[in-house]
């Protein structure tokens, strides 16, 4: 018998054939008998995870029932497990998870290692994209936004109704700039003070006819900030106006 050993990995235990004798019998001696690298028989090439073999050998084995034998073949080959190739001679018989559960400690390094690489780049590219949408989103020196009168501007007017600006982030700068220069305005503080009373005049982005209301970073999304602009947030009349706007929000009509 051949030296070395295979793995069985406890998710055998919540496996679909778990609880049948035969199909667990079959399936482990297959496990310990298919190849663990490529071999070629009779000018026939095996991969790993593969085993030529037939119903009367897998019986000798087994000590099951070569028509029972068939059965459970066929039920592992519907269910995925395995991929069974016919001749009028013998099978041959692939476990489809096999390098899943079976690859060796330094396979399982070197799958682990461009696993993380890929990862890494992934981060990278990221990263890259990141520092690419600040530097278009930087200012320049004949842009510089006062970003104190921004949080200044909101807190003032919205004391005590809607939630405070405690710091402008990164995230807030970049977003600030992006609506000031998709606005095209040259003086945007007029605009956003604007902005700000039309939210306070609305009952649903306020709050006070639902458990929503809106806040300074979706204020400036662009898309949030032309819908404001254009009066779709207006008051309408009618005591459930803040449910049915809410509702209208949630299914994207507002």
């Amino acid at each position: 018998m051949s030296m070395g050993f295979v793995k069985l990995h406890r998710e055998l235990s919540n496996w679909e054939w778990a609880d049948s004798p035969n199909h667990l019998s079959v399936f482990i001696n297959l496990l310990l008998r298919v190849n663990y690298q490529p071999k070629t028989w009779r000018g026939i090439e095996v991969n790993a995870g593969e085993v030529i073999t037939g119903r009367k050998k897998i019986a000798e084995w087994t000590g099951i029932k070569e028509s029972t034998v068939f059965r459970v073949l066929k039920d592992l080959e519907t269910c995925g497990e395995l991929n069974i190739k016919k001749t009028n001679k013998y099978s041959i018989i692939s476990m489809v998870k096999w390098s899943q559960f079976q690859l060796d400690e330094q396979q399982e390094n070197n799958k682990r290692t461009t696993n993380e690489q890929q990862m890494n780049t992934t981060k990278e590219r990221k990263e890259r994209k990141e520092r690419k949408e600040y530097i278009n989103t930087s200012e320049n020196p004949t842009e510089r936004i006062d970003y104190e009168f921004y949080s200044n501007c909101w807190n003032t007017l919205t004391v005590n109704i809607l939630p405070q600006v405690t710091r402008m982030t990164d995230a807030r700068k970049r977003a600030l700039k992006i609506l000031i220069r998709n606005t095209g305005s040259q003086d945007f503080k007029p605009e956003f003070e604007s902005l700000v009373k039309k939210v306070l005049e609305s009952d649903f982005l306020s709050g006070k006819n639902s458990a929503w209301h809106a806040t300074f970073d979706w204020c400036l999304k662009s898309a949030n900030y032309t819908k404001i602009i254009e009066g779709n947030y207006k008051n309408k009349n009618g005591s459930n106006a803040g449910a049915n706007d809410l509702d209208a929000f949630m299914k994207g009509e507002l």
